[in-house]
């Protein structure tokens, strides 16, 4: 009896110790906007197990979270919140196809929008005169609204595995491979509105 109870104890230790680390790197990384977020467990998900499509988290209306929230875990984006219900909510991938978000590479100026694809993403509508890099680290470009509400800008969101031009078409794409595994996120965090 008594070892079972020290047994329980050892997995609440552990996991408050995984949930401390979580917090800490979190705020250590996202300083512009660590006053509005707000943490939350994944206590489920959508689509297959090694390429989530959507989570499904402990944060609902009673912690504020609204539609259209951004999701992060440290530097990286997770998703937006897709619904939304008194204790709990849904966040939508990356990797979900209804999933789209403006992003940009930094390093050539190039714009375009995510669109998620199940297992990577893709990089749609970038004009055939921007430059694509392999590797190049894709980023949001911002989408807030004027409630505070969207994605923020400058969240990393993946990096270029591949591109796709033809130069007798007017744009281009890349295929963007996540630098997070969603499959191993068990907290986040979500911005909430400033």
């Amino acid at each position: 009896e008594i070892n079972r109870k020290l047994q329980a104890k050892m997995v609440d230790y552990d996991l408050l110790k995984r949930e401390n680390e979580a917090l800490k790197s979190q705020f250590e990384s996202s300083e512009s906007y660590s006053q509005s977020l707000v943490a939350a467990k994944v206590i489920g998900f959508l689509g297959e197990h090694n390429h989530p499509t959507g989570f499904v988290i402990t944060a609902g209306e009673s912690s504020h979270i609204q539609k259209g929230m951004s999701v992060i875990f440290g530097k990286y984006l997770v998703g937006k919140i897709s619904q939304v219900s008194q204790k709990y909510s849904v966040v939508m991938t990356p990797l979900n196809p209804e999933f789209s978000v403006l992003v940009k590479l930094p390093q050539t100026g190039a714009n375009g929008i995510i669109i998620g694809s199940n297992d990577f993403m893709v990089m749609n509508q970038v004009v055939i005169t921007d430059t694509l890099e392999k590797d190049g680290i894709v980023v949001t470009k911002g989408e807030i609204k004027e409630n505070g509400i969207g994605v923020f800008p400058d969240i990393i969101v993946g990096k270029i595995a591949s591109i796709s031009k033809n130069e007798t078409s007017p744009f281009q794409s890349a295929e963007v491979v996540p630098l997070i595994d969603y499959s191993r996120i068990t907290d986040l965090f979500i911005i909430a509105s400033l």
